[in-house]
C-alpha cells in the first residue's frame, strides 16, 4: 500500500469550525470515524476507548489509525473526529 493511499482529499470548500461550534455525538467502540490533521484530507479510524471527562460532553477517547504501514494509536477528543470525512476537517484540531 503507498504511503498515502488511505488518505481521503476532501474538497476545500469544507472548513473547520470552532469548537465552541462543534456538536457532540454518540461515539461507539469499535466503530469507523475520520480524522484530519490538516489539508483537508482525513483518513480512517477506529475508535477504541473513551472516557467522560468531568462536567464536559467532551470525552477523551483513543483510535487506532489502522490503515498506515505502522499501525498506530492516537489520543485525541471526542470533538476532534468525524462520522465522515467532511466532518473530521470540520473537527480538526
Amino acid at each position: 500500500m503507498s504511503k498515502d493511499k488511505y488518505k481521503i482529499k476532501v474538497d476545500n470548500s469544507i472548513n473547520r469550525i470552532p469548537r465552541k461550534d462543534r456538536i457532540p455525538f454518540d461515539l461507539i467502540v469499535g466503530e469507523t470515524y475520520y480524522l484530519s490533521y490538516g489539508g483537508n484530507v482525513a483518513e480512517p479510524c477506529i475508535l477504541e476507548s473513551k472516557t467522560d471527562l468531568p462536567e464536559s460532553k467532551i470525552k477523551a477517547i483513543s483510535v487506532i489509525l489502522h490503515l498506515r504501514k505502522q499501525i498506530s494509536s492516537q489520543s485525541i477528543y471526542s470533538n476532534e473526529i468525524g462520522r465522515t470525512p467532511e466532518e473530521a476537517v470540520q473537527n480538526e484540531s
